[in-house]
């Protein structure tokens, strides 16, 4: 019996099921009608429309090829999926349970940052665990390598790392064996080197690099040839390193518990690079050249980005490192409990410091595309913070600040002493990063 509103709901049922049958059997037809040479876009076009029916089991309903015989085959996805562009495993990972399981299975082997850093670290675990005390960052063309799956032999390993924790990391380096290898400008003992007063009293003017108070070589020779560890120590914070890049597809940075690409669309899939310097010489056009090989194309323009991918960049819009057009990935993280607090007084971190981040790309007719942004810091924190120069974004940073300052009666000592201080890092991080996800995409 029907009314003018349609169908009863309990006659609804027999009515769903039937289309849905027609909708697996019409897919079926087109991957069966699909030739080799569009076998690729008929297997994309045929998961899209079956992926929404996969919830409903039917006795009756055909099974598909690829989630009856390939999803449940880690040699066979494995091997499709090393083909999909990145953006496509996320696209994947948002349809059903079964693909989700397998997508994740894939990633859990492919996005490891621990069989990256077994090259380097006979125990990963244990430099993750440094990492995290630290704050210190992996970026370049490591986390360049992370993201995209690929491998480039003749790589090193790029670590950035607060001003403060800068002889500890060399410390760890070399009891791992490591060896340091001093620049001509350098005291061949490391630890005289780290203690120089040009790395100390720095302005961030590294030669042509920004925001780098000095860089640390260590070398160690092994059975897969000689391996080479860079460790970069910030002026401020690491991440405003990150952001004073030649360009944007070396834009990706991994912490202890996340991974982040600040570009994907742009990195991942349409394979461009928005150069965000004005410099040019002999040594910026070496390393462009080098990402051209490596198959990015340099651009040095809005203009020159897709259509597509323009809206991604945000171009004039505050960004947040863990907004909606970053992509994101946890690492499996099982030593938060073991992390410990700066000084005695102070709380653990649960996050790196660059997870409460925000900057702007802007461009302008004489430095053309590049990051806008400033630095927070304070008494009550012990790493500096990379924040977007709008209004709307800093001010609740410092009027977040002070409520924490009064709250806690703060009145810097005429005697300063490190290790009896309180910082309040962790209740920042966590308080900035709500506001950032509400007022950011």
């Amino acid at each position: 019996m029907s009314s003018a509103c349609g169908p009863h709901p309990k006659n609804r049922l027999p009515l769903m099921l039937n289309r849905i049958k027609e909708v697996a059997a019409a897919s079926r037809r087109r991957l069966l009608r699909s030739t080799p040479s569009d076998g690729r876009r008929a297997f994309m076009t045929t998961l899209g429309h079956v992926n929404p029916i996969v919830a409903v089991e039917t006795r009756d309903a055909p099974i598909h090829t690829f989630l009856g015989h390939i999803i449940d085959n880690p040699s066979i996805y494995n091997i499709i999926f090393c083909l999909c562009p990145a953006i496509t495993l996320v696209r994947l990972l948002q349809t059903c349970s079964r693909v989700r399981a397998a997508v994740m299975d894939y990633m859990s082997y492919n996005f490891s940052v621990d069989r990256l850093l077994s090259r380097y670290f006979s125990h990963p675990i244990t430099f993750r665990y440094i990492q995290a005390r630290s704050a210190t960052i992996i970026s370049g063309s490591t986390a360049l390598q992370f993201f995209d799956r690929t491998f480039y032999p003749e790589s090193d390993l790029d670590l950035y790392i607060p001003m403060a924790w800068r002889e500890r990391l060399g410390c760890y380096l070399l009891n791992e064996g490591y060896t340091f290898s001093p620049s001509p400008k350098q005291h061949p003992t490391f630890h005289i080197a780290v203690s120089d007063r040009e790395v100390l009293s720095s302005r961030g003017r590294y030669g042509h690099l920004k925001a780098i108070a000095g860089v640390f070589n260590f070398t160690k020779l092994t059975a897969l040839g000689q391996l080479r560890i860079q460790m970069m120590v910030a002026v401020r914070s690491t991440l405003e390193v990150i952001l004073n890049y030649h360009s944007t597809c070396v834009m990706n940075l991994i912490t202890f518990d996340k991974a982040y690409c600040l570009y994907p669309r742009a990195t991942l899939e349409d394979r461009t690079s928005l150069i965000c310097t004005s410099r040019d010489d002999e040594v910026i056009e070496r390393v462009y050249d080098r990402y051209r090989e490596r198959g990015w194309t340099m651009v040095t323009s809005y203009e020159q980005v897709e259509p597509l991918t323009l809206p991604s960049l945000q171009v004039g819009l505050p960004r947040s490192i863990e907004g909606g057009y970053t992509w994101v990935i946890t690492l499996p993280c099982d030593f938060y409990n073991l992390i410990l607090p700066v000084t005695p007084r102070s709380t653990p971190l649960t996050s790196d410091p660059v997870s409460a981040s925000s900057w702007t790309l802007v461009e302008n007719n004489e430095a053309g595309p590049h990051m806008k942004f400033g630095n927070i810091t304070h008494p009550q924190l012990f790493y500096a913070y990379v924040l977007s120069t709008t209004r709307v974004m800093r001010l609740p940073a410092m009027r977040l600040l002070m409520e924490m300052a009064s709250r806690a009666n703060f009145h810097p000592p005429r005697q300063f002493s490190v290790e009896n201080h309180q910082y309040v890092d962790e209740r920042f991080i966590q308080l900035y990063r709500e506001f950032l996800n509400i007022i950011l995409p």
